[in-house]
């Protein structure tokens, strides 16, 4: 993420909220900037944040492979699933 992100609207009462993601993606050695949305859960302590960047693989110099019976998709997308937790030391 290369900006700060307001989780002021994520409820506190165990059920979701969405918050927009600003940052960039590297894949195999090509930076572009992406913008999301992500799912945003609070249990406890932790923050569990998931969501998905729609990518085109040539915009990062991938060519899909091609097996003659298998074709891939032009786009696709990076999913992600982190969970932030406070410090336990």
């Amino acid at each position: 993420m290369t900006e700060p992100v307001d989780l002021s609207s994520v409820p506190t009462d165990g059920t979701t909220g969405t918050v927009r993601l600003t940052g960039t993606l590297e894949l195999t050695g090509e930076t572009l900037p992406v913008t999301t949305d992500a799912t945003v859960l609070r249990t406890g302590e932790d923050l569990v944040v998931s969501g998905a960047i729609p990518v085109t693989w040539a915009d990062y110099g991938i060519t899909p492979p091609s097996l003659g019976f298998v074709t891939v998709e032009d786009a696709g997308t990076v999913d992600f699933l982190v969970v932030l937790g406070a410090s336990r030391s």
